[in-house]
């Protein structure tokens, strides 16, 4: 008796991250025989979180900026490693913080002064981005330059 032994491979490039059914068959002429454990699942899981990938939402509620993260693979697969995420504002990158749960943060743009701040989000130490520009609303601090020097020649001329 002759054993045939034949070799099958198969070759994809699956990029999203999900379980897949596989059924292997033979013949091409209508008649289609299962193979021995087919269907085959096949469990695909994310890749590695990649920082530049991570996506980044943000709303505004009131004068409330809301910002919400979702750390993604290089193919755009959720991959839940929000809790590697840190923040900090303008230059303080000493003082990152975690992203608190629901992997939100909440900044209150309303300030005493008007100006420019920026938010950077870190995974692993790495910026996921150039980091936000957030505009805080208040008093405009030429304003409140021309008062003091008006206030200055008022109390010079009173005197």
């Amino acid at each position: 008796m002759r054993t045939r032994t034949t070799d099958f491979f198969v070759s994809a490039s699956i990029t999203s991250a999900c379980n897949f059914t596989l059924h292997v068959k033979e013949g091409t002429t209508g008649i289609a025989n299962s193979f021995k454990n087919s269907p085959i699942t096949l469990t695909i899981r994310p890749a590695a979180t990649v920082a530049r990938e991570t996506d980044v939402k943000d709303d505004y509620e009131g004068t409330v900026r809301i910002f919400t993260f979702e750390t993604l693979d290089e193919y755009g697969n959720p991959t839940g490693e929000e809790s590697k995420l840190r923040f900090y504002l303008d230059d303080d990158k000493d003082g990152a913080q975690p992203i608190e749960a629901g992997n939100t943060i909440n900044i209150d743009t309303a300030r005493t002064f008007s100006g420019k701040g920026t938010l950077h989000v870190l995974f692993e130490g790495e910026e996921i981005n150039n980091g936000e520009i957030i505009s805080y609303t208040g008093l405009d601090t030429t304003i409140i330059v021309l008062i003091i020097v008006f206030v200055t020649i008022v109390s010079l001329v009173a005197r």
